[in-house]
């Protein structure tokens, strides 16, 4: 079985074979389709136990949300597992017997159905009693099923039993939801051990996989309608403001997805995990999908907004799929229970292969000898500007060739996956090791191997990976930080030299640097990306001056100068002008480490979760206040949407594409979900969270205060957040803005 950010390719001949029958059958009546889909085989498949059973329950539903349709497939799921379970009652297996032929069953949860309607469900003497709200399918459905969980209680009965009062409620759900009154109604009750939450958190994931399914279609469809459809004499694709609208959606449907995935995955495998997992997907779905859906029909504009187009059934199928089952506050709830009742650890084990876990364990260890309390403790009494730069740990990392992890063993790095280097920056964030230095090695040194001369590679690349020598990157200028192909930097042929002149700005480790990988205009008479090449330039060259700037950060970029500074023809790194090649290349790998901080994330959150429950706050703790409840619940979800989408990057590199889009995903919403930890932690906690380091009443000794000066930075550095919507946007096909 696939981890849950990697396709499951075991699953896409089943998708095409399920997508071209709900094409084929969507104007079906439902008893029609149901019946199709029974004879197709839907339900042995769900309870063939395969492995992947809810991973294929939750592809069935996406396919029929594409089509803004609803079947009882998740209650007829819930129904075989539960007779399937150890010591599953005589009645719960005749009630399998019958769904397993065919029969469509309606399933009611009591407490589930409903916010703050009350919900009832009493059997007397083999008489059923009950006030039942919100209950899908029972138009279609032949049987009726309903569950106590408090008392472990089932119950069922034949959809025409004598004493079923059904009460449609038409709205935004198709079919309309109905609530179910018993009095005095025959029914076959039994206990069932596989009960609990199991139902509702089904129904809920399960409902959420419809709405994903939905607006997936109105995101296809809305990506062929902005490249025909024109306004103001050109295709509204061409709009940078819908480009950004559209990669907002992309980046919702991939976190979406991936946290569902998690859940599934958690499920197969038998992990109780997976109850965590799928409140994270709807806390985080159950909101982020109705965001999402509205974008889009914005962008339809009044072409949407005809009910003879698609779009007005697949956004009432999105809204009603995540406003079901108690809602988003139910999942935060549910999320807030796991991770604010008792400590726990939010960064939950992930496999990533025999080898990648192995590498982990090996370097956990090495990591317990040489970064430590008493080297934390180090670092962080230093000042904010010498802070996360250590030449012995830089070159330590070098002694076990890990500066190149992925680079080939005869190059000096290590030869590991991109799994393995996934493992090396979550598990670096998690102890806080410093990790400027290597960071910069590590998103240059692939490029000197691909682009480097021969006499390059041979005597820079060993300095830079066993981290004897520090590469700064000089590309920024003062009138050229996102829109790095505007930079002025010039480097002119002078015999046997190129003379560069020019400034650089917010150059990191520009004052400890051995080495700048400096971008310079070498054809200024070329349009804007071409005529640009990579030099690599000793930092004590004469005419470079160095000075220090002062971040709100603390930390301390620095301007660089360079007058007249000569280097020699062999310091041109690629070809002549093909310089945005060798810069593009780098940026794309910076990109997917920046995005692998969402481990820190985690970190930081569950310092969050015990400063909440040590706070008092009127005769309890701020942890059980139940908005704080909820506003931590959410980052916490997307937390783990943020570490999802940071490996289905890597998985792609792993895969060997080249991850522009993924990465570009990745770090916009890890940088973004920083400063709102941090904001909502200001809000959450008063002043004291904006104290500094030290300061007598600084919240977490500082660290609310120094996280959101840390994020203003990750947002902006990389290439600000909105350039890589522009790159999402190319990769959905879309032209340049």
């Amino acid at each position: 079985m696939s981890p849950p950010f990697v396709r499951d390719e075991d699953l896409d001949g089943l998708r095409n074979a399920v997508r071209r029958l709900v094409r084929e059958s969507r104007a079906l009546p439902a008893e029609a389709l149901w019946q199709r889909v029974v004879a197709q085989g839907w339900l042995q498949v769900l309870e063939a136990g395969t492995g992947a059973a809810l991973r294929t329950l939750m592809m069935f539903n996406a396919e029929l949300g594409r089509a803004a349709l609803s079947l009882p497939l998740t209650e007829a799921f819930w129904i075989l597992r539960a007779a399937a379970a150890d010591g599953a009652s005589p009645e719960m297996v005749d009630l399998a017997l019958r769904v397993r032929a065919g029969e469509p069953a309606a399933l009611a949860v009591a407490g589930a159905g409903s916010r703050f309607r009350p919900e009832t469900l009493q059997v007397r003497a083999g008489r059923g009693y009950a006030e039942l709200c919100n209950v899908e399918h029972t138009a279609l459905c032949t049987l009726i099923v309903a569950l106590a969980p408090e008392q472990g209680l089932a119950l069922w009965m034949d959809a025409g039993t004598i004493g079923i009062t059904v009460q449609t409620n038409p709205g935004y759900s198709a079919p309309p939801l109905a609530d179910l009154t018993l009095s005095n109604a025959a029914v076959t009750a039994c206990k069932v051990r596989y009960i609990g939450s199991t139902a509702a958190d089904l129904l809920r994931l399960a409902a959420i996989a419809r709405a994903w399914g939905a607006l997936s279609q109105a995101f296809e469809s809305l990506l062929g309608y902005v490249q025909i459809r024109e306004q103001f004499g050109r295709v509204i694709g061409r709009f940078q403001a819908v480009q950004h609208k559209l990669a907002n959606v992309r980046i919702v449907l991939d976190a979406s997805r991936l946290l569902s995935a998690r859940a599934a995955t958690e499920f197969d495998a038998g992990s109780e995990e997976w109850r965590f997992h799928a409140a994270c997907a709807c806390a985080y779905s159950m909101r982020a999908l109705r965001t999402a859906a509205l974008e889009v029909q914005h962008i339809f504009g009044a072409v949407g907004f005809m009910e003879d187009h698609e779009m007005p059934h697949l956004f009432r199928r999105i809204h009603a799929d995540t406003l079901r089952y108690r809602g988003c506050d139910q999942a935060l709830e549910d999320v807030a229970a796991h991770v604010l009742t008792r400590e726990e650890r939010l960064l939950k084990s992930v496999v990533l292969g025999s080898a990648a876990e192995s590498f982990r364990v090996e370097l956990r260890a090495w990591l317990d000898q040489h970064w430590t309390a008493a080297h934390r403790a180090r670092d962080a009494a230093r000042g904010k500007a010498e802070r996360h730069f250590d030449r012995e740990f830089l070159a330590a990392l070098g002694q076990r060739r890990w500066i190149g992890l992925s680079l080939p063993a005869e190059t000096g790095g290590a030869g590991l996956s991109a799994y393995e280097q996934y493992v090396f920056t979550e598990e670096l964030n998690l102890c806080e090791a410093p990790i400027y230095g290597f960071a910069s090695a590590q998103l240059l040194a692939p490029s000197l191997l691909r682009y480097g001369t021969p006499e390059q590679r041979s005597r820079l690349l060993p300095l830079m990976l066993r981290g004897e020598a520090v590469f700064c990157l000089g590309y920024s200028e003062p009138n050229a930080g996102s829109d790095l192909a505007s930079l002025k930097t010039r480097a002119r042929r002078d015999g046997e030299d190129w003379v560069i002149d020019g400034s650089k700005i917010w150059t990191t480790l520009g004052t400890v640097g051995d080495y700048v990988w400096l971008a310079a205009r070498t054809d200024p008479e070329q349009p804007r990306h071409a005529g640009i090449s990579v030099f690599i330039v000793p930092m004590n060259s004469p005419g470079i001056t160095i000075r220090p700037l002062r971040a709100m950060n603390g930390h301390q970029p620095c301007a660089v100068f360079y007058d007249q500074v000569r280097v020699p023809l062999g310091a041109l790194v690629g070809e002549l002008n093909e310089g945005w090649k060798v810069i593009t290349s780098a940026l794309a790998q910076e990109r997917m480490l920046m995005g692998g901080f969402a481990a820190r994330l985690s970190l930081y959150l569950g310092r969050l979760a015990a400063a909440l429950r040590a706070t008092p706050c009127n005769g309890g703790s701020l942890a059980q206040r139940a908005d704080v409840r909820r506003r931590f619940a959410l980052l916490v979800a997307e937390a783990q949407a943020a570490r999802l989408l940071a490996l289905q990057a890597a998985a792609v590199a792993a895969a060997g594409g080249s991850a522009i889009a993924e990465a570009a995903i990745s770090k916009i919403f890890s940088s973004e979900l920083e400063e709102r930890i941090a904001e909502e932690a200001m809000d959450i906690f008063g002043i004291e969270a904006t104290f500094t380091q030290q300061a007598p009443g600084a919240l977490l000794d500082g660290q609310i205060e120094h996280s959101l000066l840390m994020a203003l930075m990750h947002v902006i550095g990389g290439g600000a957040n909105e350039i890589q919507r522009n790159l999402i946007a190319q990769g959905l096909g879309l032209p340049r803005s």
